[in-house]
């Protein structure tokens, strides 16, 4: 028994805790835990346009708040590696297909790799981060993609852009075949 005990000891030694995946951009500056985004998105014939609040807390939670333009808020919501939760917004993200298309866009947007497997590939990467599998690709020298997979078929998409820390300065996602497309693109300075 006490072998037992002893072999499983090690067994926790030889794996680690914390997963280390290599993504290809940050979403914080170093030594920083906000980001300020201008958003614009259109969702068939509707359009929001506004700021994205983003702040890492000291739990290791993400909290962003959306507001339009004219300060009214959108929509606050809490992301962790295991799920993302509306703590407070407008009426309309109370529908399920909306709510669906702010967890899906958030997930493009915002990198939360969690315990799972990582496969690296010469020319991509591919990384679990939530129960969707990403794929993670180098375009260019600061330049990204990470595509949603279902399977072999890709689903939304996100283009992204980093300075040359590697920290996020823009992300346009697509979801490919759906009328639904958002731009973020980070305001200098944060």
């Amino acid at each position: 028994m006490h072998r037992l005990y002893f072999l499983l000891f090690l067994l926790g030694i030889a794996l680690p805790l914390h997963a280390q995946h290599s993504l290809p951009w940050r979403f914080f500056a170093e030594g920083t835990d906000k980001a300020l985004f201008k958003v614009s998105a259109t969702l068939q014939e509707y359009r929001l346009s506004g700021m994205l609040i983003v702040k890492k807390l000291p739990s290791g939670e993400i909290r962003a708040v959306m507001t339009m333009e004219t300060g009214i808020k959108v929509y606050d919501v809490s992301v962790d590696t295991r799920r993302i939760r509306i703590n407070e917004s407008m009426r309309m993200y109370k529908n399920p297909f909306l709510k669906n298309i702010l967890y899906r866009d958030l997930r493009l947007l915002i990198s939360l790799p969690e315990l799972g497997r990582e496969i690296q590939k010469d020319d991509h990467t591919l990384l679990r981060e939530g129960k969707w599998q990403y794929r993670y690709e180098k375009q260019s020298e600061q330049t990204y993609s990470k595509t949603r997979m279902k399977g072999k078929k890709a689903c939304e998409r996100a283009a992204a852009e980093t300075d040359a820390a590697g920290v996020l300065q823009k992300s346009v996602h697509d979801f490919g075949g759906f009328p639904y497309r958002a731009e973020y693109h980070r305001l200098s300075g944060n």
